[in-house]
């Protein structure tokens, strides 16, 4: 099995994306390869659930579900391959249940809303509140914020380019600034103009704040974990504007 998983793991590995990659690879080496040491051809749908279930175990249920759909296109892979006659990952389909969807703790009542912004505001930390207060503006998710460069901003446009890169999807995306935004980054520019993230870390300043330190600062003003993270509610919502490539 780890021979024909690997042979298909690097015909498909230059159509995606380094993270895509190392994740795949360790699922296949360390969960599906792991478990199932027989020849391919002699793997049946027990001997694939018993590998599915030994994840799941573990407490990862997601990557249970992820290893069986991985585990199919190997064996379909290998049928058409002649390695194997059948797919035995394909009849597990539904086998592990997906956990309920639970999610994250978020201040979404409007006059609540209007406290938490009030608290950023005063807060000591300089960096930290002017990084709260930017997400909020701009919807971005967490870490599309904290990696943000001075050189991904177009001051005379008002326009952030975040390269695709760091995003998800792959996608360059588009975010334009308010007067607000603008004139908060200016503020920071004067701060942490000399360094390359927006918002640096005053430990290591060649490196962007953590989401811990964000974190703290909610914590610190009062907010618990079941009652606000990072991620704003309103990201949920927001108009994002994707493009295969920055504009000119």
């Amino acid at each position: 099995f780890e021979e024909v998983a690997l042979e298909w793991f690097e015909k498909n590995q230059p159509n995606w994306s380094e993270g895509y990659a190392f994740r795949t690879k360790r699922i296949i080496l360390e969960d599906l390869a792991a478990k199932l040491h027989k020849p391919i051809d002699q793997i049946e749908s027990p001997d694939m659930l018993y590998c599915l279930d030994s994840i799941e175990n573990r407490g990862t249920t997601e990557t249970a579900i992820r290893a069986r759909a991985l585990g199919s296109r190997i064996f379909r892979y290998g049928v058409a391959r002649g390695y194997c006659k059948n797919d035995p990952a394909a009849v597990l389909v539904g086998a592990i249940i997906p956990k309920p969807v639970v999610s994250m703790a978020a201040i979404i009542e409007p006059k609540a809303v209007g406290r938490l912004l009030r608290n950023i505001a005063k807060y000591d930390g300089f960096i930290v509140r002017n990084y709260l207060r930017f997400v909020a503006y701009v919807f971005l998710r967490p870490t599309e914020a904290r990696l943000l460069e001075w050189t991904w901003i177009d001051w005379e446009n008002k326009l952030i380019t975040i390269p695709e890169h760091v995003m998800k999807m792959k996608l360059a995306l588009l975010v334009p600034m308010p007067d607000q935004v603008v004139a908060l980054l200016k503020a920071m520019k004067a701060v942490t103009g000399r360094f390359k993230h927006v918002f640096a870390s005053k430990v290591k300043a060649n490196q962007p704040i953590s989401d811990a330190t964000a974190l703290k600062a909610l914590r610190l003003m009062g907010y618990k974990a079941d009652e606000m993270v990072v991620c704003q509610v309103l990201c949920k919502s927001a108009p994002r504007m994707q493009c295969k490539s920055a504009p000119a």
